[in-house]
């Protein structure tokens, strides 16, 4: 998946490291959510906190250092991850 700059509501943002390796977290003017590591999405939906729990899932190894101002709670929206997963392993695989 190819996010010009220009198609960012803000720059993107280190939050944390899978391995010492920096983790960037971007959301699109559209409102995607989009976790990265090494240049690939590793979480993408509409939500950051959604987003972050499919990148955990997929790097479990994945710590998030950066300090967020309250965070959901992850069964409001249970229902949405098996889709918004495939979409982001979908995106991954590109």
């Amino acid at each position: 998946m190819n996010v010009d700059q220009n198609q960012l509501s803000h720059p993107a943002k280190r939050i944390g490291q899978i391995r010492g390796v920096p983790v960037y977290s971007m959301l699109t003017k559209g409102g995607l959510s989009i976790i990265t590591f090494q240049g690939k999405a590793i979480g993408a939906a509409p939500h950051r906190a959604l987003a972050r729990v499919i990148a955990m899932n997929k790097f479990p190894e994945l710590v998030i250092d950066e300090l967020s101002k309250s965070e959901v709670d992850t069964s409001l929206f249970q229902h949405l991850l098996p889709l918004w997963t495939e979409i982001s392993n979908r995106i991954y695989e590109e």
